[in-house]
């Protein structure tokens, strides 16, 4: 029985952690401005990170706030959030449970006339095209990656769009919306 007891205390060690995975998830993570906490005691809080860390079972990302969750579990816990347009109230918080006992009107009376309006109207989904100005490795050099290395091509396209920040996404929106406008 001894046996049993020992293959369920076993701790998994993730599969390579490495300082070069350690230093990419560092990477990934410090394009966000903040984190939110969607579950849990600390369900509706905002941190911001302060570092990533590794002991012998797991990687954690540590907040300064003092708070820290398994890498692991961070999709199912936490909000990344790059504008704070994106934060989320969630029910049952008590942020989110004060600002429901705000009488609707009284909400709703900062809110544009043009915004009203737009919110009114009917769907009408239209193609808008855009343009981005990326730092693109140069096409004789994409191609000798291409055939030295296995997993070029997705290394490559991830390397680009680290650089791509949604607030440049967000203006190439806004430009091709008046385009689209100023050529009805």
């Amino acid at each position: 029985m001894k046996w049993i007891k020992n293959i369920f205390n076993k701790k998994t060690m993730p599969a390579q952690v490495t300082p070069e995975s350690l230093a990419m998830i560092r990477t990934e993570l410090a394009m966000y401005k903040k984190f939110q906490w969607m579950k849990g005691d600390r369900a509706n809080q905002v941190t911001t990170l302060r570092d990533v860390s590794f002991d012998e079972t797991n990687v954690w990302i540590e907040f300064v706030d003092g708070s820290r969750i398994n890498y692991a579990k961070m999709d199912e816990y936490i909000l990344k959030v790059m504008d704070d347009s994106e934060l989320l109230e969630i029910k049952g918080t008590p942020v989110a449970e004060a600002k429901a006992k705000i009488p609707v009107a009284k909400r709703e009376a900062n809110v544009s006339p043009i915004y009203a309006l737009l919110k009114k109207q009917k769907p009408n989904a239209q193609t808008v095209d855009i343009s981005l100005t990326l730092n693109l490795p140069s096409v004789e050099l994409y191609k000798v990656l291409l055939e030295s290395f296995e997993n070029a091509e997705k290394e490559i396209v991830d390397y680009i769009v680290t650089d791509i920040n949604v607030d440049i996404i967000k203006d190439a929106v806004k430009e091709s919306i008046i385009k689209y406008y100023q050529s009805a």
